[in-house]
């Protein structure tokens, strides 16, 4: 409900959770460049503080000038504004909390992706084989953060600069609006469907395991 107390947690709560996951993926892929390069790493407490806390921080800044609630009472429970926010505030803040920081982890993601792949290449025949594999194992993840939230960017966006207008569900039909708000919450499910396909090792176990009761 519009402006309850479980609305506003489910609004802050998607946005710090959503924000938290995709940084740790981001964290996932640099300590395998690294293994893979043969640098040493371990998991920082700066790690905790960027991952953890920054999430945290963009999540907190929007009550500044608008709050967590669901517009009219209805949809997802998300940033609406105040009755004396400045028109700009949703819009700006749907940005800086959220969407802005969704593409920097698929930007990261993806350049340490290719530098995964040009390190491989550079390497000797055996080398270049060990992380080819890899390489099939991470491909997967960047386009399905692609799928999942560059129709929401778009409609979102689009509903925020035009909340007044007929234009905000630009795509005309109430099938596409439920596609903007089901696919961000298929991620994890597709990330599991990925998981079990490209490790084969881990399928098998797990198959065996229910069809013997052991390992």
């Amino acid at each position: 409900i519009d402006g309850s107390p479980a609305c506003w947690i489910e609004g802050v709560g998607s946005n710090i959770f959503t924000l938290t996951s995709l940084f740790w993926t981001v964290v996932l892929i640099y300590i395998i460049y690294c293994i893979i390069t043969g640098n040493r790493f371990h998991i920082t407490y700066s790690m905790h503080i960027i991952c953890w806390g920054l999430p945290l921080l963009v999540t907190l800044l929007p009550l500044i000038n608008t709050t967590y609630g669901a517009d009219g009472g209805e949809g997802w429970c998300w940033l609406v504004p105040r009755s004396n926010s400045p028109p700009w505030a949703v819009t700006f803040w749907c940005w800086a909390s959220f969407f802005f920081w969704i593409w920097l982890c698929v930007f990261t993601g993806f350049l340490m992706f290719v530098m995964i792949y040009f390190y491989g290449q550079s390497n000797t025949k055996s080398t270049r084989q060990v992380i080819n594999k890899i390489i099939f194992k991470l491909m997967f993840y960047p386009p399905i953060v692609i799928i999942c939230w560059s129709i929401t960017t778009v409609q979102d966006i689009n509903s925020y600069t035009y909340s007044t207008d007929d234009t905000a569900d630009f795509a005309g039909s109430y099938e596409y609006y439920y596609i903007n708000d089901v696919l961000p919450c298929l991620q994890g499910s597709l990330t599991a469907i990925v998981f079990w396909y490209t490790m084969s090792g881990i399928r098998k176990k797990f198959i065996h395991m229910i069809r013997y009761g052991k390992e």
